[in-house]
């Protein structure tokens, strides 16, 4: 064990090889078996991909990308990379050609560790690409191979320590780029500082004890479960790897996890199947469980509910499904990306599941505030983390400040954080007396829908008022499953009932056409015609003519409500 506590995240390999060198850190699926790799195995890999590093000329400062599913190599990579002073750019395996394309540009990075031949296809598309190596995890034709590329390099232990040596805590470590086909491209630095804040921070908690593994499946390239990655490495909790959230509910009853970090969405697919699965209970004990999963919506989450009770007891017996969904031996799930839905957290509480919510953003290194179990408040997002500093501007938005804080935006001028060292993180909430935050809604133009990916809604509604049937739009989707939108048709007489069909199918057209053009995830699934236009003088529009987002949530609540229904 280290004589002081982690200042570059690197410094973590020096926490784990106080550990047994034959003990199983992380296990990845590959060809569907399960691949373990040791103490030993992980230090020796990262030492490996930082002398490959140096040897095809990468020096303190450049950056290099991961573009991979979550695996175990990524963390080879990412403790290779961070050793020798490089700076990581991790990526989404799904991200967008647009997206990529601009990154490549931005950061000029010349190697890649990529997944697979998809990943290799992806950056075949890119015109004038950057890079001049391209790794591959598994064999691909067309790229190195990982065992090779770590294969071609000589080792030299002295020149390694020196170079981790010269790497400083305020040195930046990632850039980590908004998700989002349609967001700006927007680098978020962090320096390892910030990484090791942030882990080290929520460590504190002692949220996973008694856990022994965990199942990640949300992409590592994520700020949150990267940071997850971390604590649970520090903590000494096995980490079994697993492509993403189409594969984790069949994989979550064979690993049976006892910590596990998701997104809402992950949680609502798990309560539709375990609903599924008590409509087709027969007899007496479907009856019970058909009720107590009625009576478990309008129960109240709280950590109350923890202590023994007969009622207690008898729904955890009548909604054993939906533990058995998440492998039945989950001690602690922590939810963020999004919000989740009341109702989905008292069906869970009730049914023997603690799930406790937190709340950040990237550029805070990602973590702000958390519930726990001796500190617990439901529809809220918990307390400030240790060492975060939190409050309330004029006009409700919340403001935070602390050590994980991002340097900044890569390459780029404009910054969130103002002269006094305050984040304006273009979210509206309060803290109540006992400091538990509440979010209340968004004042920025971008928002997470439930899968925890970024939307910039902009794009989408300029889109489809170029038709000139629609006059304005707005776009919504915080925290939500799918996009809908309001829609004020354009000026005219629309008083007969000829005119007002042939504007709602005008309407609809423009639509259907726009959805039949972009990314799935942009698609607008539902919509509502709305009378009355938005203006400055009612108070959804502001004065620089951009939509005032919360005042139109405010004002038209029930007709959102309406189209989720």
């Amino acid at each position: 064990m280290m004589n002081a506590e982690p200042t570059r995240i690197f410094d973590l390999l020096e926490v784990i090889s106080s550990r047994p060198g034959s003990e199983t850190t992380f296990s990845s699926l590959c060809n569907d078996k399960w691949r373990e790799y040791t103490v030993s195995d992980y230090i020796n890999y990262a030492n490996r991909t930082s002398y490959a590093l140096l040897q095809a000329g990468v020096r303190k400062g450049d950056t290099v990308l991961t573009i991979s599913h979550n695996r175990a190599e990524f963390n080879f990579a990412d403790m290779g990379i961070m050793q020798i002073g490089a700076i990581h750019v991790p990526l989404y395996q799904a991200i967008e050609l647009n997206k990529l394309e601009g990154i490549l540009r931005e950061t000029g990075a010349k190697i890649a560790f990529i997944s697979n031949k998809w990943i290799l296809k992806k950056i075949r598309q890119v015109k004038s690409c950057p890079l001049e190596v391209i790794v591959s995890f598994d064999s691909t034709e067309g790229a190195l191979f990982y065992e090779d590329f770590l294969n071609s390099a000589t080792e030299n232990l002295q020149m390694l320590n020196g170079l981790k040596s010269a790497v400083l805590p305020a040195d930046p470590a990632s850039i980590i780029y908004l998700s989002g086909a349609n967001t700006p491209l927007r680098g978020v630095v962090l320096s390892h500082e910030a990484h090791v804040f942030s882990f080290l921070s929520y460590c504190i908690s002692d949220r996973f004890s008694g856990c022994n593994q965990n199942l990640s499946f949300l992409p590592l390239a994520h700020c949150l479960e990267r940071t997850a990655n971390y604590i649970f490495q520090y903590l000494g909790i096995k980490v079994c790897y697993t492509e993403g959230i189409t594969s984790v509910l069949a994989l979550v009853k064979e690993v049976k996890p006892e910590a596990m970090i998701v997104v809402p969405l992950m949680l609502d697919k798990a309560i539709e199947i375990a609903q599924n699965e008590i409509l087709k209970k027969p007899g007496i004990p479907g009856r019970i469980s058909r009720r107590a999963y009625t009576l478990a919506l309008k129960e109240t989450a709280s950590n109350q509910n923890s202590r023994f009770s007969v009622k207690r007891l008898l729904f955890r017996l009548a909604l054993k499904d939906i533990r058995q969904v998440l492998g039945g031996n989950i001690r602690s799930v922590v939810c963020g990306g999004a919000a989740l839905r009341a109702e989905v957290l008292n069906l869970l509480w009730a049914a023997g599941l603690n799930i406790y919510e937190g709340y950040g953003l990237t550029e805070a290194g990602p973590l702000v505030s958390f519930n726990h179990h001796n500190g617990f408040r439901t529809l809220s997002v918990g307390q400030p983390m240790p060492g975060v500093e939190v409050k309330i501007a004029s006009d409700q938005e919340v403001l935070v400040k602390s050590r994980g804080l991002m340097t900044g935006y890569y390459k780029q001028d404009l910054s969130p954080i103002d002269n006094e060292g305050w984040l304006h993180t273009g979210d509206v909430g309060h803290l109540d007396q006992q400091g538990f935050l509440r979010l209340t809604g968004i004042k920025k133009d971008l928002f997470k829908v439930s899968s925890g990916l970024y939307m910039d809604p902009r794009p989408i509604e300029k889109a489809i008022c170029l038709s000139g049937f629609i006059q304005q739009a707005w776009v919504y989707g915080h925290n939500r499953s799918f996009l809908v939108a309001l829609i004020v048709p354009s000026a005219g007489e629309h008083e007969n009932a000829h005119e007002r069909e042939l504007m709602d199918r005008r309407i609809g057209e423009t639509i259907s056409d726009y959805n039949s053009s972009c990314y799935i995830y942009d698609k607008v699934i539902k919509y509502q015609v709305v009378e009355g236009d938005w203006t400055l003088a009612n108070g959804v529009l502001y004065a620089d003519g951009n939509l005032n987002r919360q005042a139109l949530f405010e004002s038209n609540r029930d007709l959102i409500e309406s189209l989720y229904s």
